[in-house]
């Protein structure tokens, strides 16, 4: 069965560091079964403070907490071992000394609540909080998990909107595949069914769709004999004889390149302009 590390953070307060009693409490976690994984010697000012007091805010003790911690080093660890957090938590002991069991880090060293030497995280919450909304877990001989409660990717910054029932139904559009919206196949045109008869050429009419009256009418076929001078195929020869180059462009458009159109109408009169050709089937 595979068993999970957990990390932890651990604060070891100015008090331990100026009584000398970070290699007792050390030992004492180490006793434990766990190992430190990363540490560091730092001094917290008071927007680091605040942060990371922040559920305490607005109560009695607060101004005092934060003029404590910052009040000489610190160092910060993180201890990695099965079930670690409850674990330290044990190990600490009561947040009031004179509620700490004896043989805990505060019950036999601490001297009040308000210099109880050591802080340890509670809760995966907690790690959330620390960690800005991410968290990682060690798998024992397997990957690293990595997760985030903010709905986004912790790689790429891909987010998520909040997970609701209505983001798998398929009767929603905001849950319904954008491909299919929700009918769970789409709807496509058929090449063969826009020129049934390959044995016809595109001016005797072989795309059924822009037939009239058993011919091509006029304005689609100036478009089609302006597509084949800019693609150099005939309009005249059967449509089994033209190459997919040329019927690529003219069924599926042409990827917005410019072809110049001519058209001239029953009266006479002949137009020309500069433009793309959409296709067939998407028209």
């Amino acid at each position: 069965m595979t068993e999970y590390q957990e990390r932890t953070l651990v604060l070891l307060k100015p008090d331990a560091i100026q009584r000398g009693l970070a290699g007792q409490i050390i030992s004492r976690l180490e006793a434990r079964g766990l190992k430190i994984v990363a540490a560091k010697m730092l001094q917290m000012d008071e927007e680091l403070a605040h942060r990371h007091y922040e559920p305490h805010v607005g109560r009695p003790f607060f101004d005092g907490l934060i003029q404590f911690i910052c009040s000489g080093p610190i160092i910060a660890m993180v201890w990695e071992g099965p079930e670690a957090v409850g674990l330290v938590r044990n190990t600490m002991g009561a947040t009031d000394p004179t509620n700490a069991q004896p043989g805990t880090i505060r019950g036999d060293l601490a001297v009040d609540i308000g210099h109880n030497l050591i802080h340890g995280s509670d809760s995966v919450e907690t790690a959330l909080r620390h960690g800005n909304g991410v968290v990682q877990v060690d798998v024992a001989d397997g990957e690293e998990l990595v997760f985030s409660e903010h709905f986004a990717c912790v790689h790429c910054g891909i987010s998520l909107p909040e997970i609701e029932p209505r983001t798998f139904s398929f009767n929603s559009p905001h849950g319904a595949c954008q491909a299919c919206t929700g009918l769970g196949f789409k709807l496509e045109v058929d090449p063969d069914l826009i020129i049934p008869n390959k044995d016809l050429s595109l001016s005797q009419g072989a795309i059924v769709p822009w037939v009239r009256a058993g011919t091509a009418s006029g304005w689609y076929m100036s478009l089609i004999e302006s597509m084949a001078r800019a693609y150099g195929f005939s309009t005249k020869v059967p449509v089994k004889e033209l190459s997919s180059q040329a019927l690529e462009p003219l069924l599926y458009g042409n990827n917005s390149e410019t072809v110049t159109m001519r058209h001239r109408t029953h009266s006479g009169h002949e137009y020309s302009w500069d433009t793309n050709f959409e296709g067939v089937i998407p028209n």
